[in-house]
């Protein structure tokens, strides 16, 4: 639930020049022509048409934008059939001077969020994969954390971003209704094979801001009610209910600067300005206090 908290900020702002009128008006309807596509696509479509209603959305918005001249078609054009991604290894940085000890604990506090992250992201998976009910394979999710630290360690010795799971995954699973294991290993293949097509690629990357908020929009719009259902399952007594309400009310306070922000803005480099991580660490700390203080049977 506190994903698209994080990730809202980012619609905002790909829609702040359409909101203020100062983008050409292509933008606003390009956006809102994307976002009912989709949804028409899911409330409405056949269930083998609905993996297609993400595309044919995008696709739409991007030719209603392109009327404007909003898609940028000369860097499609400009872009390579094919090509080599080119080598730029920086090199490893051995100097565990004081700027590492000092930037430790908050890499520290990142990791543990992201495996959070990773961590209800593959429950969550789980929970729209299967037509019936389940209990949930933790041995799965181990595998996906055991995935996602490998992964990340190879990523910094190679001199690059480390990867993350990818949650919007969700939405597109539950929009869809396809979960089949294959279509994620063809998914991973077109990755790898589209480092090496730039031609494609440009494709992608000169869909306009607006079309992609109205993609995201949606996205964590689904997101989110996978997350209230996932709570509401697994059963909402007083305590569940008052952490999860505090959670997400303080991640909300915290990610637009309602909540202190002159205290938190300076702490670890304004980690806590994010409405996960600050509702994360909330969460796992009225978790712990409400174990450590529960009666027990002896």
């Amino acid at each position: 639930m506190l994903i698209p908290i994080t990730i809202l900020p980012v619609v905002s702002e790909l829609l702040g020049s359409a909101v203020d009128g100062s983008a050409p008006p292509g933008s606003a309807l390009s956006f809102l022509i994307t976002a009912l596509v989709i949804c028409a696509f899911a409330l409405k479509a056949p269930v083998g048409m609905r993996v297609w209603g993400a595309v044919i959305g995008v696709v739409t918005g991007s030719v209603i934008a392109a009327t404007f001249g909003l898609y940028d078609i000369g860097r499609v054009a400009g872009a390579a059939w094919f090509d080599v991604p080119e080598n730029r290894w920086p090199g490893h940085d051995l100097d565990f001077g004081p700027a590492f000890w000092t930037l430790l604990p908050s890499f520290r506090l990142v990791a543990l969020v992201a495996g959070i992250r990773t961590m209800s992201s593959a429950i969550a998976i789980q929970r729209v994969s299967w037509r019936d009910e389940r209990p949930v394979d933790f041995s799965a999710v181990q595998g996906a954390l055991n995935v996602d630290g490998v992964g990340n360690m190879v990523s910094g010795l190679m001199g690059t971003v480390p990867g993350s799971a990818i949650t919007t995954s969700v939405s597109m699973t539950e929009l869809s209704r396809v979960a089949a294991r294959n279509v994620g290993v063809a998914t991973g293949a077109a990755f790898i094979i589209l480092a090496f097509l730039p031609k494609l690629v440009a494709v992608v990357l000169a869909i306009p801001d607006s079309v992609f908020a109205g993609y995201l929009f949606i996205m964590l719009a689904l997101l989110f009610m996978i997350g209230l259902k996932m709570i509401i399952d697994d059963g909402m007594d007083t305590g569940k209910g008052l952490i999860t309400g505090v959670a997400f009310l303080a991640g909300t306070g915290c990610q637009y600067g309602l909540i202190f922000p002159a205290y938190l803005d300076e702490f670890a480099g304004g980690l806590l300005r994010n409405g996960m991580n600050a509702g994360g660490f909330l969460i796992i700390l009225m978790t712990l206090i409400l174990e450590l203080t529960k009666t027990r049977g002896k």
